[in-house]
């Protein structure tokens, strides 16, 4: 879920992707209005890695409304959330559902 983040985008999905785990998963992005590159950076990730799905939305839903979207998007029986925080910090959460 994000919106003109260019700068930190591509260490945050290379973090994901270095990560070793035993099970598959999957890395659902809600790029919501992005003016930047952000939109293209995410294709050319989404273009090698089939793990990723990203949403370009049409109009700027806000955080909220983009993060149930991709809430929604997922197959899983549980999350990880990435948000971004205003700060640049950067909160994981973890759903059960």
């Amino acid at each position: 879920m994000l919106l003109t983040t260019k700068s930190n985008i591509s260490e945050c999905l290379d973090s994901i992707l270095a990560q070793e785990v035993n099970f598959s998963y999957e890395i659902i992005v809600g790029d919501d209005c992005s003016t930047d590159t952000t939109g293209q950076i995410l294709d050319t990730y989404a273009a090698k890695h089939s793990c990723i799905s990203v949403k370009h939305h049409p109009k700027n839903l806000g955080h909220v409304k983009n993060w149930e979207y991709c809430l929604n998007q997922c197959q899983g029986r549980a999350t990880a959330s990435k948000c971004q925080q205003p700060d640049n910090q950067y909160l994981s959460i973890l759903y059960l559902i």
